[in-house]
């Protein structure tokens, strides 16, 4: 059903979010929270309480709201296919329900009341699009459109001005601690001067590229590299070598094992500058912060003496474990 009621209030739980074929979007209790603030900048407490459950998502949901636009010419429709769950049972579902979109940029809707679930499903599962090939790709935004009765503010979807002073006040709010860059400058003036230096990467799954389409090539580190390449380098940067030792799911303790074989290669490569990112993969660490440091005082001990930046990425709900592990770089 395309779209005729412009006028409901409304929040994006997707927006212009490129997805691959087969590729799983989770909506399980506290994502489908976490999306609702982040991507629809959903703030009241009662719309946010009301997602936890799938009885609650209907009193709140009128119908959702799917636009697809296909990277192929002449794409056909794409199936989205979304499944309700229980958490006690591994979002194991008895509610399957799979929608025909065309992947042309229209939006069709699916009403709730259309939207069948078992009594046995607790809250929404998944959303995975299905598409003619595996290596089609699409960008999807998803709208949740509302019941009478609730309203959220209307958020812009204007894209970001990177001239902004908004934008730059949160750029320089970003950089914790500029520390000792001596080192650093030592790096990026043998670069200037033609010298060879080596950028290395290491830490867990957004240090790998996750949710980046492509992972190697439009991840946070290959696109970094690309800038200093482009800034510091000479001939188009072909002196600035790069190493991505991002490995999904891995803590620091097993970064400082695998920093020997995955970034040094075993004593064939001297990295000059050296990014670390285990903010939010150290959760479970039991050395309780110690292997971290360790992996620190190992990088900071190489004989070619070179730079470490410390990097905290953030969960999709602002946390990480920057107070934990910040002070490490502070002290070193």
């Amino acid at each position: 059903m395309v779209n005729n009621f412009k006028n409901r209030s409304y929040f994006y739980m997707m927006y212009e979010e490129e997805v691959k074929a087969s590729h799983e979007i989770n909506l399980q209790g506290e994502q489908l929270i976490n999306r609702a603030r982040l991507t629809g900048c959903v703030t009241d407490e009662e719309i946010l309480h009301l997602l936890e459950r799938e009885e609650g998502f209907h009193t709140l949901v009128h119908s959702i709201g799917f636009t697809v636009n296909g990277d192929r010419k002449n794409n056909q429709d794409v199936i989205i296919v979304l499944q309700s769950g229980d958490k006690q049972k591994d979002y194991n579902t008895e509610t399957l329900h799979k929608i025909p979109c065309p992947a042309n940029g229209t939006e069709i809707l699916l009403k709730l009341d259309d939207y069948q679930v078992s009594k046995n499903d607790k809250t929404f599962g998944k959303i995975t699009l299905e598409f003619n090939q595996l290596s089609d790709k699409a960008r999807v935004s998803m709208k949740c459109y509302l019941n009478k009765g609730y309203h959220v503010p209307e958020v812009s979807t204007e894209p970001v001005d990177y001239r902004s002073e908004r934008y730059k006040a949160m750029i320089r709010k970003s950089l914790l601690s500029k520390g000792n860059n001596y080192r650093l400058k030592t790096a990026i003036e043998k670069a200037e001067n033609g010298e060879d230096i080596t950028i290395a990467y290491i830490g867990g799954s957004i240090t790998q590229g996750a949710g980046a389409m492509p992972i190697h090539t439009n991840c946070y580190a290959h696109k970094s590299y690309l800038k200093i390449k482009e800034m510091f380098g000479i001939n188009g940067g072909e002196n600035v070598h790069f190493i991505k030792a991002g490995l999904g799911g891995t803590p620091s303790e097993l970064g400082v094992i695998r920093y020997e074989r995955d970034v040094l290669r075993n004593g064939n490569v001297e990295p000059d500058i050296v990014i670390v990112e285990f903010g939010v993969n150290d959760a479970d660490d039991e050395t309780k912060g110690i292997c971290y440091e360790s992996l620190c005082l190992k990088i900071l001990s190489n004989k070619n003496k070179p730079a470490v930046v410390l990097l905290f990425s953030v969960f999709v709900n602002d946390w990480n474990l920057q107070e934990r592990l910040s002070p490490v770089g502070i002290l070193l």
